[in-house]
């Protein structure tokens, strides 16, 4: 596999790309999206470990296979907001269909990257199919007390807008 960084609107996705070793012209392309970030023990579908699963759906289906970090998150750049994550989706899906030309994208997500990844499948026709493990059903949680979810974003190292902070309108 490859990394390289995508471009987005003020912001910059740390990406890695698994490559089949015989690429067949418009190979479809599965994008893997990582949960929250849990803090210094992580979690098994974490940015790193997700690059080892890209190699082996590349190796085992002959897939194109992306994972990247979300805004704010690792290697990336810019400010966090659930909102730009989604917007995140919109542009690695542009990507692998673009720039890598994929024949279509499946989207597969873990925890907050799972229910994001519903959210950014049913807003895009290209989306083939979504698939999401560990996806809270909502975000009621987070919305009823947006200073514990900054708090642990700052926590985890995460960049956060200083109007955030401020009026805490994160979601």
């Amino acid at each position: 596999g490859r990394s390289f960084e995508i471009a987005a609107p003020g912001r910059r996705l740390a990406s890695y790309l698994a490559s089949p070793a015989i690429r067949p012209i418009g190979a479809p392309a599965v994008v893997l999206a990582h949960a929250f970030p849990g803090g210094p023990r992580g979690s098994a579908n974490n940015p790193t470990t997700l690059r080892a699963l890209a190699d082996r759906v590349a190796d085992e289906l002959g897939w194109l296979a992306l994972t990247f970090t979300f805004t704010s998150v690792g290697d990336s750049t810019g400010l966090f907001s659930i909102a730009t994550w989604v917007d995140d989706l919109r542009a690695v899906t542009d990507h692998v269909i673009q720039g890598e030309r994929a024949n279509g994208v499946w989207l597969v997500g873990f925890g907050t990257g799972g229910a994001l990844c519903i959210c950014a499948g049913a807003a895009d026709q290209r989306v083939r199919g979504v698939a999401s493990a560990a996806a809270a059903a909502d975000f009621d949680d987070w919305a009823r007390n947006p200073r514990q979810l900054l708090d642990h974003a700052a926590a985890v190292g995460m960049r956060i807008a200083p109007a955030y902070a401020r009026d805490q309108s994160i979601l």
